[in-house]
């Protein structure tokens, strides 16, 4: 049905604005170009006489005015409010995700801000928006309360609100919340209104005493025993398990140590994940290899120096995708070895991070239990402090040079990791380095299976690269044939098998001996032949 108004007789302010009454209240009707209409309830009730029918009139006649003004100044004209604001941001990211998805490339970027429009970003505007800024901006008159008209003390109870509501809050994300509201002040302005925008301060970071803690040297060893703990799992009655669990702990593993080894940030999204083009491997004239990773992270562009403890960790992954069928030709450092309809996981599609994994970790060893604090909290972050103190206490290098292998501030080394003392550190921080290196897997050559490890370096690892170099990462000095046919005639093969079984770990010891002893056989057998 057409919304008839009330008889009420109309009340001209100018030859294109009148007041007319509909369902007791007075609205204000503005003809402009176009045949367009503006109305707008002035909120004043026909019934209560003269007094009313002046103060509508007041009303009207000021609202008449913002109207033409902003028509002069081709602004909108009807009020921008907060909400209104959301409403437009999640709009635009909406559609810049989706374009930037479709074609591949980063073609849409956030208007007016830094960086493009990527799920993650606009998951961060989205939850800033549902949590903190929509909860109190929807309510009372902010509601409706026009942009221009947002005061100091407006923002300043938001920000008091918020310190209320989410006191846990750490200060670089209470900042990132900050950054979405200067956001909608941003395009507020780019839609043509003038106004200067409230001051929205950050909190003080107060970075040394929020610093997450390290990792302690004991408690490194302990996870990374955790970790191998779970890969290398027998049972009384089908003996070794290589299920998805362990396979999965398998990579943690060397995700644990590419951190340890790195030092960059630990990771958990797709951008930052590690590209094989990103590492370098260099030898130079004296046969020193060294090993450097680019990383862009937190919008700057840095080279990190890893530890050449890392190229075993790089060798290991290589034996072991290698066992899946997958080259160093693949795009990431680290992705999914087989498929699992289940869980939507492609073979060979980025693993994005090992969120899974560490919080189970924390909760089996029990170290993050009733604590709340992010200074209390032990988390990956706390592999990245023990390489820098590392670096710091091994004399090894400058702050200053430590700052710009990490991608980070001078002023932030000083805050988080200066606290270390000098070479008393050095046995804490580098057990963890032995621990991790001490063992050389080996697979199967044919199933892939984990089936066990032998001393790094020792005659063992010579004798079984010798025999299956595809299954287990090369020694420092691999035994070539030349070498392995030499040791034969100056050992023997009973004694070359003996020192085979003493690097192997128990449980797989007899298993092995036999394979070894076969093909060394057939090896031998070949060469009196020749």
């Amino acid at each position: 049905m057409p919304i008839i108004d009330d008889p009420v007789g109309k009340i001209y302010l100018k030859e294109d604005a009148y007041l007319f009454a509909r369902r007791g209240i007075y609205y204000l009707r503005i003809n402009l170009p176009k045949r367009v209409q503006f109305i707008r309830s002035l909120k004043v009730k026909v019934d209560e006489g003269d007094d009313a029918r002046k103060t509508a009139i007041a009303k009207g006649g000021i609202l008449y005015d913002e109207i033409k003004a902003r028509l002069e100044q081709d602004l909108p004209i009807n009020k921008i409010t907060i909400p209104k604001l959301c409403e437009l941001l999640m709009k635009e990211g909406t559609e810049g995700v989706k374009i930037n998805q479709e074609s591949g490339r980063d073609i849409t970027r956030i208007t007016g801000g830094r960086g493009v429009w990527t799920k993650q970003t606009f998951s961060l505007f989205k939850t800033t928006i549902d949590r903190q800024i929509s909860p109190f901006f929807d309510k009372g008159n902010l509601s409706n309360k026009d942009v221009t008209q947002i005061t100091q003390r407006d923002i300043d109870r938001w920000i008091s609100w918020r310190l209320i509501n989410f006191p846990e809050e750490a200060p670089s994300t209470f900042a990132k919340r900050n950054i979405t509201m200067r956001h909608l002040f941003r395009i507020a302005q780019r839609m043509g209104e003038r106004f200067q925008p409230p001051k929205i301060d950050d909190i003080p970071k107060e970075i040394s005493k929020r610093r997450r803690p390290e990792i302690s040297e004991d408690q490194y060893t302990e996870l990374l025993r955790h970790v191998k703990d779970i890969y290398t799992k027998e049972t009384y009655y089908s003996g070794k398990l290589w299920g998805k669990n362990q396979k999965y702990a398998y990579l943690f593993y060397q995700w644990l140590e590419t951190i340890n080894h790195t030092g960059i940030r630990p990771w958990n999204t797709l951008k930052n994940a590690i590209k094989m083009e990103h590492i370098q491997r260099k030898t130079d004239k004296d046969g020193n290899e060294t090993l450097t990773l680019q990383r862009y992270e937190k919008n700057h562009a840095y080279v990190a120096i890893a530890s050449p403890y890392w190229k075993r960790t790089l060798d290991r992954l290589e034996v072991f995708y290698k066992s899946f069928g997958i080259s160093n030709d693949r795009e990431y450092l680290f992705v999914h070895p087989e498929t699992y309809d289940g869980n939507k996981i492609v073979k060979g599609n980025p693993i994005i991070n090992f969120r899974r994994q560490w919080t189970t970790a924390m909760k089996h060893l029990g170290w993050n239990e009733g604590k709340t604090e992010q200074s209390e909290r032990i988390s990956p972050y706390g592999i990245r402090h023990r390489y820098a103190g590392y670096r710091l206490i091994n004399n090894e290098i400058s702050p200053i040079e430590l700052a710009q292998i990490m991608g980070t501030s001078l002023k932030m080394i000083s805050d988080i990791y200066l606290h270390y003392s000098s070479v008393a550190n050095y046995a804490r921080l580098t057990k963890g380095d032995l621990e991790a290196n001490l063992d050389a897997d080996f697979f199967h050559p044919e199933t892939g299976m984990r089936e066990g490890a032998v001393a790094t370096n020792s005659r063992a690892h010579q004798i079984h690269h010798a025999i299956w170099p595809d299954s287990i990462a090369a020694p420092d000095k691999p035994f070539d044939p030349a070498l392995l046919e030499a040791a034969l005639v100056e050992k023997g093969m009973e004694d070359l098998l003996i020192q085979a079984e003493e690097g192997t770990d128990e449980a797989t010891a007899r298993e092995h001996i036999r394979s070894i002893k076969e093909t060394l056989a057939n090896y031998w057998a070949k060469k009196n032949l020749e």
